[in-house]
């Protein structure tokens, strides 16, 4: 029978997530600093609780697919979002992109709307679109960077309320002195097999990410800031196989993995607090907790069209597949988490009933099972 899990990772090593192309190609490439990929943390989980002995445990995580861009999310072990979880088990989401935020000289954030759909159409949409509401021009500049938010502040934000006061409840994931990582570049030189000298013009630096560790004698065991994921199973997972150390990232970086069976959805208390606050909104939204893969289309959600959205900027992605023989994926087009689509509720619509049944929906289907496009739902007012 099918189990929903929340499984805890904390990284023991410095964690790498690169953009899968070797550091040692030379001068041509520079090798940045990524967000990990649903893939990644899919295939690192999954690898976990297959163990190293090499049998596929089919009756726990599904056949094992050749690609899992491709594989039915209803047949597979299937990721159904992941977020950032700080020592103290708080969870830290992407930062909704219709949430407008200004940052002082002193690094703090505040407040300052939530975006809206306006009744002025788009001109250029045939009318079918509507522009967004922009009601304040902020006295400070706007911070237009990514950035998280804890799970109480985005429980509020998608239920339509803007918080009064955002202290301590906003952070940047890296580079900030109370982040969760701190990069950590470290160099390598390549040497040519022929010669046994070093390869001229190879010297490079592969970036990596080192968690924010606990205090010594940290009295709940914790060892790190690290990431929470939910995952899904066709079957049972052992209870041998609930907690072990596994490896995640470009470099195999030692990381703990926890399991724990939900009795609820993941972020169920979030849910219900939109649930509550849908019979007196305008309409509701998705919020894009994981990127999705863009297909050239946009969400529809029973039967109805967005009015508007707030998107990020596009990314892109690649990837090996290890499993199809090492052989590189294809780049793909992502929209980015916290992107917003905005609509209308459907005539007569249980709007509660929505909220619960869209909740941790699918946006597209291409790489659903491994966690792209994991979208909440939210009100707008």
């Amino acid at each position: 029978m099918p189990t929903t899990y929340q499984v805890t990772v904390e990284p023991l090593d410095p964690l790498r997530f690169g953009d899968s192309r070797s550091a040692r190609a030379g001068l041509d490439h520079f090798q940045l600093d990524q967000d990990p990929s649903p893939v990644t943390l899919h295939g690192a989980v999954g690898r976990f609780l297959a163990g190293e002995d090499g049998d596929w445990p089919e009756e726990l995580l599904g056949p094992c697919e050749r690609t899992i861009l491709d594989a039915d999310p209803d047949r597979v072990a299937t990721l159904c979002g992941y977020a950032v979880e700080d020592l103290q088990g708080v969870v830290w989401l992407p930062k909704p992109r219709h949430l407008r935020l200004a940052r002082s000289g002193s690094g703090r954030f505040r407040p300052l709307e939530l975006l809206r759909p306006s009744d002025e159409p788009v001109a250029a949409d045939g009318g079918t679109r509507r522009r967004l509401l922009l009601e304040t021009e902020p006295d400070e500049k706007e911070h237009e960077g990514d950035v998280l938010v804890d799970a109480e502040a985005l429980a509020e934000l998608l239920a339509g309320e803007l918080p009064r006061d955002l202290t301590h409840r906003v952070r940047v994931a890296g580079g900030a002195a109370d982040s969760f990582y701190r990069a950590e570049p470290r160099p390598g030189i390549a040497v040519a097999n022929a010669t046994g000298r070093v390869a001229e013009g190879m010297f490079f630096t592969r970036p990596y990410r080192r968690f924010r560790p606990a205090s010594a004698g940290a009295a709940d065991g914790r060892v790190a800031d690290g990431l929470r994921l939910w995952l899904r199973t066709p079957g049972e997972v052992p209870v041998e196989k609930l907690a072990g150390v596994g490896y995640l990232g470009g470099d195999r970086g030692r990381a703990r993995f926890a399991l724990r069976p939900l009795a609820e959805p993941p972020l169920a208390e979030l849910c219900e607090r939109v649930a509550a606050a849908a019979g007196e909104s305008a309409g509701f939204l998705l919020y894009l907790l994981t990127p999705v893969i863009a297909e050239g289309g946009e969400p529809d959600v029973a039967g109805q069209r967005p009015v508007a959205a707030a998107l990020g900027k596009p990314l892109w992605v690649s990837g090996w597949n290890a499993i199809a023989g090492g052989v590189p994926r294809e780049l793909s087009t992502l929209v980015p988490a916290g992107s917003v689509w905005f609509f209308d509720w459907p005539p007569g619509a249980d709007r509660a009933g929505l909220v619960r049944r869209e909740w941790l929906r699918a946006v597209g289907r291409r790489g659903s099972a491994a966690g792209y496009g994991r979208a909440l739902v939210g009100v707008w007012r």
